[in-house]
């Protein structure tokens, strides 16, 4: 629906397909976002009775993203406060997202076995337990010290982690 709104906008005339096509040809997008705009324009088009015959656009490959190395992270996590070290350093051991590990409350860690259980996972994953270093133990004991059982553990928004992180990264660099 926000595709067919920008092409409108854009194109003034959704029921003229030359200048629709035109509009999708010329616009300042990548590939895969042009084939989406034309599947949902062809979308409309069906809806409102009529074909268009669509350009489909050569996606170019991705390149490999930049994966740091194990001694860069522990760099990051070490110049940070001990409530960011504590949250990148669980990400780091457990592989959760980012947005898993805000969910995690005390009541969800056991500090006797070293473990901790995801209950809430994100993007249909399923839940899983994973096993916590000393070191991340005591991190948490420490960021945890105070709160209540039922209490996220991190409970800053996404956003401010994110930004946080962001800027973080970028002075070390």
């Amino acid at each position: 629906v926000s595709l067919i709104k920008v092409l409108a906008k854009r194109s003034g005339n959704l029921w003229d397909l030359d200048k629709v096509t035109e509009v999708i040809k010329k616009a300042n997008w990548g590939n895969r976002r042009k084939n989406n705009a034309s599947y949902a324009y062809r979308d409309w088009c069906r809806w409102k009775g009529f074909d268009y015959t669509y350009t489909n656009y050569k996606e170019r490959d991705q390149p490999l993203p930049y994966i740091p190395s194990e001694k860069e992270l522990d760099q990051l996590i070490a110049s940070c406060n001990s409530y960011y070290a504590s949250f990148l350093q669980m990400m780091k051991e457990t592989a959760f997202r980012p947005g898993e590990v805000q969910l995690i409350t005390i009541n969800d860690i056991d500090f006797e076995r070293g473990v901790v259980t995801l209950n809430k996972p994100l993007k249909n994953s399923r839940p899983r337990q994973a096993k916590l270093s000393d070191k991340l133990l005591a991190m948490i004991k420490r960021v945890a010290s105070g709160k209540a059982t039922l209490d996220h553990i991190w409970d800053r928004s996404y956003n401010t982690m994110h930004r946080t992180y962001y800027t973080k990264r970028k002075q070390l660099t």
